[in-house]
C-alpha cells in the first residue's frame, strides 16, 4: 500500500496529499462515457496505478501529469482501450480549456493567491487559470481546512469548465465560491467573504450627476469621497460593530458616527505650538504658513471636525507691532486656512477656537511684544470683531472662498468682553461661527485628546417606544439604548487598538504633537443626547419651558442618561462622556425614521401632525419669544452640566436677542451675575 505521506505536485506547483479515490473517480467517469459502470473495477484499476506510483516514484514526488500518463498506460495494458480513449479525450479537452481560459484580475498589485473583491475594469489584468489560487484564498480568507478548500475549488473549476467560457472575472469566481459555501452550510463564512462596494447603477449616477449634498456636486473630489465613504461605511457596519448595535443604528435608536473613516478619529482638538509654527513662517510671517502646515497634518487624523487652539497667540506678535493693521492680520489668518468656494467643503471642517476673554498666554505674548497691559483687552476685542467681519466678507465676495469657522469660548467672560458678541452672532447666522458656553470638563478636552467616536442617542424615539407616556417607561428605554451606545464605543475601541504601526491614528497623533505634549492619552467617546425637546412634546405636547411637568421630565431624562453613561464607563473602563449637539443630517434622519415607524406620533394628543410639530433639535429649543430668557438660559445650563462642551445651538432670530441669550447662558453656567440683567 502506498505511504500515507505520499504527495502529488499540482500544476501550480503546490504539493498535496495523494488520494487514490480521485484516480478511481476519473477512471469511473471515463468508463461511464463509453457505456461502462463497474465502480469496483474502477477501484481495482486505481489500486494498480497506485502500485506503479509507489515503485516508480519511491524517492520523488510525481506530478499530476505523471499520474495521468500512468492511468492511460494501465487502462491500455489491462485491455480497456475504449475507456482509455475516453479518458485521453477528456484529458485533452480540459487541457485545451485550461490553456485558453484567462482570468481578469481586478488589481494588478493584489498579492498572489488573494481574490480581489472589486471588479475594476480600468485596472484589469489577465492571468492564467489557477485552481490553486482559489484554494489558497479559501484557506486564508475563509479559514477553511485545506481538504474542504480543495473540494470547493474543484467544484468551481468544474462549473467554469462546463460553461464553455474562455474568459472569466474574479467577481464571477467569487460568486461561484459563495454559492458553494452557502450550499455546504457555511453561511457564517460568507460574512468574511462578503464583497463591499457600490452597485454599478449608483456609481454611474454619481459619475453623471455628482455627489448629493455637496457644495460642488460635479466635482470629482466630492464624487470620489462619496464612493470611499459609502464603501467604508458598509465595511464598518459589517466588520466593526455587533449586529444588535448595527440594528439600533439602522432603526434610528442611535447614530454611529465616523462610519466612513474606520482608520481616523471622528474629531480632534489640537493646540498649535506657537514657537514651532513661527519657525515655518516666512519673513515677517504674514501668511501664517506654520498654521497652514499644522492644519494639513492634523486634518489627516480627523474625519468630521478639526478644532485648532492657539491661533490667537500666534497672531499676538503681529497685532502688537506699531501701527499694525488689525483687519489685515485677521484677513491673513483666515486666508491661511481658507478653501476655494467652488470646491466641496473641507473634511474635516477646520475651526479656529478663540476665548472671548483674552487668555493668560495671549496677555503674556502681547506683553512680551511690548504692548501696554491696558491696551490688551481693547486690541483683542477689535481683532475678534474684525475676524467675524472678514469671514463674512470673504464668503460673500463674487469669487468667494470658504474661510475656517470660528468657535468662541464664553468661559471666564466679563461684561466688557460681551461687546464683541453682536458681530460674532452675525457671523454665526452666516454659518461661520459658533459659541461654546461652559467651562471645560476636567480631563475631557486636553490638547491632543481626540474624539474617537460619537454615538448620538435618539431621546425622541425612546419616548415613542415607551409603552406609556411617562417618565419611568421612557427612562427604561434610555438606559437600554445607552448600553447599546456604549457597546458600539467598545467595538470601535477594539478596532482602533488592532490597527498596526503607521495605520494607527494614535501613532500619527504622536508625530504631530510638539515635544513634551501629552499625545498618548486614551481620548474620549461621547454619547450625544439628541431630541430632548421632541421627547417632551411627544409625552406632554409641550416643550420643557412651556410646562412644569415637561420641565421636570427633561431634567429627569438627562439625569438618567448621565447616570447610565457613568455606569457603562465604569463597567467597560471606557472614557465615556455625555454631550449635546448634533449634525443637522442626524436630526433629519432621526425625525424621518421616527415619523415613518411610529404613525401614532402624527396625531398624538389629538392634534394633526404636519411634520414640524416635534422639533428634533440637538437639545432644548428656545426662541426669541421666550417670556423669560434668563430662566431659559438657566435651564440650558442645568441640562448641560457635566457634559462635554459643545457649540450652543442658535435659537434666536435677531443678533441682539442671541447675544443677550448667550450672555445669560454664560453667566448661568459660570455661576456669576447675568450680564444681561
Amino acid at each position: 500500500m502506498i505511504s500515507s505521506s505520499r504527495k502529488v505536485r499540482k500544476r501550480d506547483g503546490r504539493e498535496v496529499p495523494f488520494d487514490q479515490g480521485k484516480i478511481a473517480d476519473a477512471i469511473y467517469r471515463a468508463a461511464r462515457a463509453v457505456g461502462g459502470g463497474d465502480r469496483f473495477l474502477a477501484e481495482e484499476l486505481a489500486s494498480v496505478v497506485t502500485l506503479f506510483i509507489d515503485k516508480q516514484w519511491a524517492e520523488r514526488t510525481p506530478s499530476i501529469e505523471d499520474v495521468s500518463d500512468l492511468i492511460e498506460k494501465v487502462l491500455v495494458e489491462t485491455g480497456h482501450a475504449r475507456t482509455a480513449k475516453a479518458y485521453i479525450l477528456e484529458r485533452d479537452r480540459r487541457a485545451r480549456i485550461r490553456s485558453a481560459l484567462r482570468v481578469r484580475r481586478d488589481d494588478k498589485d493584489a498579492p498572489a493567491g488573494q481574490l480581489p473583491a472589486v471588479d475594476a475594469h480600468a485596472r484589469a489584468t489577465v492571468s492564467a487559470w489557477s485552481k490553486g489560487k482559489i484554494v489558497e484564498a479559501l484557506i486564508v480568507e475563509a479559514d477553511l481546512p485545506p481538504s474542504m478548500a480543495e473540494e470547493i475549488a474543484a467544484e468551481v473549476e468544474r462549473r467554469v469548465f462546463a460553461s464553455g467560457l474562455t474568459r472569466v472575472s474574479t467577481a464571477l469566481i467569487r460568486e461561484l465560491v459563495d454559492n458553494e459555501l452557502f450550499e455546504r452550510g457555511h453561511e457564517r463564512l460568507l460574512r468574511r467573504q462578503a464583497t463591499i462596494g457600490l452597485p454599478r447603477y449608483d456609481l454611474d449616477r454619481l459619475a453623471r450627476s455628482g455627489a448629493e449634498g455637496t457644495a460642488a456636486p460635479g466635482c470629482a473630489g466630492a464624487v470620489d469621497r462619496a464612493v470611499a465613504e459609502s464603501t467604508w461605511a458598509c465595511y464598518s457596519l459589517l466588520s466593526i460593530y455587533p449586529p444588535e448595535v448595527v440594528e439600533a443604528h439602522l432603526s434610528g435608536r442611535l447614530h454611529l458616527g465616523a462610519l466612513g473613516s474606520p482608520t481616523r478619529f471622528q474629531a480632534l482638538e489640537a493646540a498649535i505650538d506657537p514657537a514651532a509654527a513661527r519657525a515655518w513662517d516666512g519673513a515677517g510671517g504674514a501668511d501664517f504658513a506654520g498654521l497652514r502646515l499644522f492644519a494639513r497634518r492634523a486634518a489627516d487624523l480627523a474625519d468630521e471636525t478639526l478644532v485648532i487652539h492657539g491661533a490667537d497667540v500666534l497672531a499676538a506678535a503681529r497685532l502688537a507691532e506699531s501701527g499694525a493693521d488689525v483687519r489685515a492680520v485677521a484677513r491673513a489668518l483666515l486666508l491661511s486656512l481658507a478653501s476655494p468656494g467652488e470646491l466641496p467643503p473641507e473634511r474635516p471642517r477646520p475651526w479656529l477656537c478663540f476665548p472671548l476673554a483674552p487668555s493668560s498666554l495671549l496677555i503674556d505674548a502681547l506683553a512680551a511684544a511690548g504692548l501696554p497691559a491696558g491696551e490688551v483687552h481693547a486690541l483683542y476685542r477689535a481683532f475678534l470683531a474684525e475676524l467675524c467681519r472678514e469671514a463674512t466678507v470673504l464668503q460673500d465676495a463674487p469669487r468667494g472662498v470658504r474661510p475656517p469657522a470660528l468657535l468662541f469660548d464664553l468661559a471666564a467672560t466679563s461684561a466688557a468682553d460681551l461687546e464683541v458678541l453682536e458681530p460674532a452672532v452675525l457671523a454665526e447666522a452666516a454659518g461661520l461661527a459658533a459659541f461654546r458656553a461652559q467651562p471645560l470638563v476636567s480631563g475631557t478636552l486636553e490638547p491632543f485628546s481626540p474624539l474617537l467616536l460619537r454615538v448620538d442617542v435618539n431621546l425622541a424615539q425612546a419616548a415613542f417606544r415607551a409603552r406609556r407616556f411617562e417618565t419611568p417607561a421612557a427612562l427604561a428605554q434610555v438606559e437600554e439604548v445607552m448600553a447599546l451606545a456604549a457597546e458600539g464605543c467598545e467595538a470601535r475601541a477594539r478596532h482602533l487598538a488592532g490597527l498596526p504601526g503607521q495605520s494607527s491614528p494614535r501613532e500619527r497623533l504622536r508625530q504631530l504633537a510638539p515635544p513634551g505634549a501629552n499625545a498618548a492619552g486614551a481620548g474620549r467617546y461621547e454619547v450625544g443626547l439628541v431630541g430632548l425637546d421632541a421627547a417632551c412634546r411627544i409625552v406632554f405636547d409641550h416643550g420643557p419651558c412651556e410646562d412644569r411637568r415637561a420641565h421636570a421630565f427633561a431634567l429627569a431624562l438627562v439625569k438618567g442618561a448621565r447616570e447610565a453613561v457613568a455606569r457603562e464607563a465604569q463597567n467597560r473602563r471606557l472614557p465615556l462622556a455625555c454631550a449635546f449637539g448634533s449634525a443637522p443630517g442626524v436630526l433629519a434622519r432621526f425625525g424621518t425614521i421616527d415619523l415613518e415607524r411610529y404613525p401614532r406620533g402624527r396625531d398624538l394628543h389629538g392634534v394633526p401632525h404636519d411634520g414640524t410639530k416635534y422639533r428634533y433639535a440637538p437639545t432644548l429649543v428656545f426662541s426669541g419669544d421666550d417670556p423669560d430668557p434668563d430662566e431659559a438660559a438657566r435651564l440650558e445650563a442645568q441640562v448641560r452640566r457635566d457634559t462635554v462642551p459643545q457649540p450652543a445651538p442658535s435659537y434666536h432670530a435677531s443678533a441682539r436677542e442671541r447675544a443677550q441669550f448667550l450672555s445669560c447662558l454664560a453667566a448661568a453656567t459660570l455661576g456669576s451675575e447675568p450680564a444681561c440683567s
